[in-house]
């Protein structure tokens, strides 16, 4: 009998040491888990804004004791969208999403610290940026770092060109006036024509202005200045980047309301008329386009789609027929005498112009009232080179 409780004794005493030895890991691991992240969630599931545009999302962490509460964020594709992460506070992370470019990504937010079974917790934010809604007012474009003293030289000369043209009938010719440029008048008086003596102006470049501050740098004291001035402005021109929402922030408008002279401003509606037909000509919105922003440069042609040579060259031509200073019949006001600037390009069989006048006001040349618009005119199509 002594015998049997001895071995139950002895029994006991292994059930109750092995219980010990059982519990102490399990109390071990518990332990453990007394810091791990309970739950992530964010204030938005997705967003939508405009390039240039931002939206802020919170992603808040819930932990228990002293687990991490911060958490990592990454783009996807930064090339539509960017983030910047900052810590708002215990638990908090204001998140920062910027646009960049039309298109669709996505963000990731991960935390830091891990959940129970020792894995980090992971959520997506679907991110869709919209171009045409941005609001590029405050970039004037982008620059090539051009100056005209550097990148820019002019080369004077004389050519004698056969010239034809329907006279103006608010301001006839004369037959003497005709003459005097080389000129002779049609029998019925409709138009002038002949070979006559006109000064020319090379514009070479080493490369192109990309903004109004850039454009700036090439002087309009010669009556070829404006034109040569409008003429960089078309190449500005960057398809894809506006429509009629954000039309009133693209660079050329400003660009063409400088080069028409001091206090006068494009009126709003021949600036819609204006990217219309730029969008058009130049980017083929609708259709193939008409032109190229390179179309009047040498070597452009529509069969090497208006591929021009490097350095970009042009040549203008002075015109031989003039406006004489005459008075508005609709506001009264005195017109300035303007100047004739001529160039023949590959994109037309007949030449463009603009007219030109200089100012009173500080003596430089600029492009008179709505003739800019004869440099964003359609063009023949650019051939599709295969």
């Amino acid at each position: 009998m002594k015998m049997q409780k001895r071995v139950v004794s002895v029994m006991l005493a292994v059930v109750m040491v092995l219980s010990l030895v059982l519990m102490m890991p399990v109390g071990a691991e518990a332990k453990k888990a007394k810091s791990f992240v309970k739950k992530l969630t964010l204030s938005e599931a997705s967003v939508t804004m405009d390039a240039g545009t931002s939206e802020a999302v919170t992603a808040t962490v819930k932990v228990k004791k002293k687990a991490s509460t911060e958490v990592t964020v990454k783009s996807n594709d930064e090339s539509i969208c960017t983030v910047d992460p900052a810590d708002a506070g215990k638990g908090t992370t204001e998140i920062t999403i910027t646009g960049v470019k039309e298109g669709s990504t996505t963000v990731t937010v991960t935390t830091v610290g891990e959940n129970k079974k020792g894995n980090p917790l992971s959520k997506n934010i679907s991110v869709t940026v919209n171009a045409g809604q941005s609001d590029p007012g405050d970039d004037p474009g982008t620059g090539t770092g051009f100056n005209a003293a550097t990148d820019m030289t002019v080369t004077n000369g004389q050519v004698n060109i056969y010239v034809e043209f329907t006279i103006n009938k608010d301001h006839p010719l004369t037959p003497e006036e005709a003459a005097e440029c080389g000129l002779t008048i049609s029998e019925d008086g409709e138009t002038a024509s002949g070979n006559v003596p006109c000064n020319t102006a090379t514009y070479t470049f080493k490369k192109l202005p990309g903004n109004l501050e850039e454009l700036q740098t090439i002087p309009l004291d010669t009556m070829f200045g404006p034109m040569a001035a409008g003429i960089a402005a078309v190449a500005s021109y960057q398809p894809g980047v506006y429509n009629m929402q954000t039309y009133d922030k693209c660079p050329q408008l400003a660009m063409f309301d400088y080069l028409n002279g001091p206090g006068f401003d494009i009126p709003n509606v021949q600036k819609q008329n204006m990217f219309i037909t730029m969008r058009t000509t130049l980017e083929g919105y609708g259709g193939p386009a008409q032109g190229s922003p390179f179309m009047y440069f040498e070597g452009a042609t529509p069969e090497n789609g208006y591929t021009p040579n490097e350095p970009f060259s042009f040549m203008l031509v002075h015109g031989p027929y003039q406006v004489p200073a005459t008075q508005s019949i609709g506001t009264g006001q005195m017109l300035p005498e303007r100047q004739m600037i001529l160039i023949s390009f590959a994109g037309d069989d007949s030449q463009r112009y603009c007219d030109v006048y200089q100012s009173k006001v500080d003596n430089n040349w600029y492009i008179f009232d709505d003739s800019w618009q004869h440099l964003v005119a359609g063009a023949k199509p650019a051939q599709i080179i295969y």
